[in-house]
């Protein structure tokens, strides 16, 4: 406005225009005829309500940024990367040493960089980089399900634990695993290409019950059917487990 060659009394009243909530209510509250100029109104203002600003954070508040028990890598870096952009003249070096001792002392990012050090920032973010995708590949392939092994046993059926299965897939398996083993590869990529192999022989699945009831646009290459998609199958996930307990499919392994 000033560029323009807007004057300052025009300047002093659009101010207003521009407030909302508590400042406008401050400004109500004025006293009319108070204000005399722009330069008045603003270091009103600013005396109001500096201490609503928002103030920069210092080196120690990073030192207090740790990786809690049981959180992701990638939400520590995210926070600390958040908070370290407003910290100020914050230099290279004490930025890495603060990340890093901020580290929880189970990550395995922290322990690589206790044995084979980094001196640059852009050395650790390689470093971590890997480390989040090695994360992400494990959250991925997590098991959702309760972490419980069920052997199907004849005459006890009621006391397998079918929570959150399909109906029709009830009777499939025998084995359920209560953790899966991080892969390189999804499992239906997985399965495109060791189908033709002994893998078929020895784990050919029972067909599906039920199918007309089952959703036809989801389409399960395993099963061979309708109702769930490759990637979704349970009964591949145990197969593919089994294989791998077995020393089988280690190319897949991470």
């Amino acid at each position: 406005m000033y560029i323009k060659g807007i004057e300052e009394p025009l300047i002093t009243r659009l101010f207003a225009t521009t407030l909302t909530g508590a400042a406008q209510s401050w400004f109500s509250s004025l006293l009319a005829g108070s204000i005399r100029s722009f330069e008045e109104i603003g270091g009103r203002f600013l005396l109001n309500f500096s201490t609503s600003k928002k103030q920069p954070k210092f080196e120690f508040a990073l030192g207090k940024i740790k990786q809690q028990p049981g959180k992701t890598l990638q939400k520590y870096l995210d926070r600390f990367k958040m908070a370290a952009l407003q910290v100020p003249g914050l230099s290279e070096n004490v930025h890495l040493y603060l990340v890093i001792t901020g580290l929880h002392g189970s990550s395995r990012l922290a322990k690589s960089v206790y044995k084979d050090p980094v001196r640059t920032l852009v050395e650790f973010t390689i470093r971590s980089k890997k480390y989040l995708e090695l994360e992400q590949m494990e959250i991925e392939n997590a098991d959702p399900r309760p972490h419980q092994i069920q052997v199907e046993k004849p005459g006890n059926r009621k006391q397998n634990d079918f929570r959150g299965k399909r109906p029709e897939e009830k009777n499939l398996s025998k084995i359920r695993f209560d953790r899966y083993t991080p892969l390189n590869s999804s499992r239906s990529q997985i399965w495109r290409e060791v189908e033709s192999t002994e893998m078929k022989r020895v784990d050919i699945p029972r067909p599906l019950l039920n199918q007309a009831g089952l959703d036809q646009a989801r389409y399960c290459a395993f099963h061979d059917g309708p109702g769930h998609t490759t990637e979704e199958c349970w009964d591949l996930r145990d197969a593919i487990e089994r294989y791998i307990r077995e020393e089988n499919l280690r190319q897949y392994l991470i």
